[in-house]
């Protein structure tokens, strides 16, 4: 029996190796050579000579199997981090729109309409940000290429088990020992379910990844939304601008009644003096109301 702590009789993947890098393919014949004497002493026939095409075939295995499980457990690995990257950036882009979306809400209106103008830039800018969080958002779709290397590695590593515990201290019988004959067609057996589960690896993958059309379409979409949010500003600003006009002109209008109705009450005597107060302090309560609302609508 393999001692569970002897690091000679684990192979890489299950080491916890700090090294992050797929293993390029010149070392991929070296690596399977390693795997294929770690294989034959879990299996209990590292001591027993083999014949060269099932040493060929054991050695296929290894490169279709256990290189791919380190693979997929690398990929996976490096997929996660991209994906806590892409999390990261697009919190940051979210957070940068909130900020603008505030500074927006709570910039301080001055006595004119240019108050409005200088709002837009903010949420055009946080516009443009979530228009990015959006693109990002659709493009970086990590999990589920995330899902598709953790469910084919897992697929491998089982599958592996599972022949290494079928087959452990059974490939040789007889005296002298002989190879047993289902144990080439295990083998066999065992590239092929390799063979699909890689296939439908590379199938899901491509099959998630996005076309230049797809990424057309969704920044068109995204440009799109951010033009009529800018719009939509536009307009709005347009009529406040009118509002505020017009009530500058009712100002001014109420304003050139009030000094009318003095330059009549200094000429009026007696009945029409009177009636021409009553109108004086009508002209000047409308002064008070239309300065109320263009104090409103200019937030002064």
């Amino acid at each position: 029996m393999l001692e569970a702590d002897d690091d000679d009789a684990l192979y890489v993947f299950e080491r916890g190796t700090a090294d992050r890098r797929l293993p390029p393919a010149r070392r991929r014949g070296e690596d399977a050579a390693q795997s294929l004497k770690i294989l034959k002493r879990r299996l209990g026939i590292a001591e027993v000579p083999l014949t060269a095409d099932l040493e060929k075939l054991l050695l296929r295995y290894c490169s279709d199997t256990i290189l791919n499980i380190l693979w997929y457990d690398r990929a996976r690995k490096r997929e996660q981090r991209a994906n806590a990257r892409r999390t990261y950036l697009m919190v940051l882009l979210m957070i940068v729109a909130l900020l603008l979306l505030c500074a927006s809400a709570f910039l301080p209106s001055e006595r004119s309409t240019s108050s409005g103008a200088a709002m837009l830039p903010f949420a055009l800018l946080a516009g443009g940000a979530l228009t990015v969080l959006q693109v990002v958002a659709a493009l970086a779709d990590g999990k589920a290429r995330l899902s598709i290397f953790w469910k084919a590695g897992a697929d491998l590593k089982e599958a592996l088990y599972r022949f290494e515990h079928k087959w452990r201290g059974r490939v040789f019988c007889g005296d002298p020992p002989r190879v047993v004959a289902e144990f080439d067609a295990a083998v066999q057996d065992e590239l092929k379910f390799a063979y699909a589960v890689t296939r439908a690896e590379r199938l899901e993958f491509f099959a998630n990844l996005r076309s230049p059309s797809d990424v057309f379409a969704v920044a068109i979409s995204a440009v799109n939304n951010l033009r009529e949010r800018r719009f939509e500003g536009s307009v709005a600003l347009a009529a406040r601008d009118e509002q505020a006009a017009a009530a500058r002109k009712s100002v001014s209008e109420a304003r050139a009644a009030v000094l009318a109705s003095q330059y009549r009450l200094q000429a009026a005597d007696g009945t029409n003096k009177s009636a021409e107060q009553t109108v004086l302090v009508n002209a000047r309560a409308e002064v008070v109301r239309t300065e109320a609302i263009l104090h409103e609508l200019i937030g002064g």
